[in-house]
């Protein structure tokens, strides 16, 4: 969570995305500058409880695009991670969601620094 505050342009792509302190966390660092592009999987924008979790991202101004497997609206976007230009650049990558749950199961975050991994993830 504190590197979500960093000041560096930050990409997140996500399937479970409910965590509304990450979401409070998001809206405040664009509200200080951060510059932020979000890629939710389509099931993030219609269901009752994400929805509205969405709009307000959305309604802050941030940048939020919804998406879908590259190989059909069947599939979910299954991706969790995320990246930063800081300086060094941080890299986020994982089997959790971003939901409040999924720091209760057995998950999996790796937090480290590559150029390559940022480069990448970015394109």
């Amino acid at each position: 969570m504190n590197h979500i505050r960093d000041p560096g342009e930050t990409c997140i792509i996500a399937y479970g995305f409910t965590f509304i302190p990450m979401i409070d966390d998001l809206i405040s660092a664009h509200q200080n500058g951060v510059p932020l592009h979000i890629f939710l999987d389509h099931s993030q924008s219609i269901t009752s409880i994400q929805q509205p979790l969405v709009q307000r991202l959305v309604d802050a101004g941030i940048e939020v695009t919804i998406g879908t497997s590259p190989v059909g609206t069947e599939y979910i976007s299954h991706t969790k991670g995320a990246v930063s230009n800081d300086n060094p650049v941080w890299c986020l990558e994982g089997s959790t969601n971003f939901t409040q749950s999924a720091w209760e199961e057995v998950n999996t975050v790796m937090i480290f620094s590559s150029q390559d991994w940022y480069n990448n993830f970015v394109a």
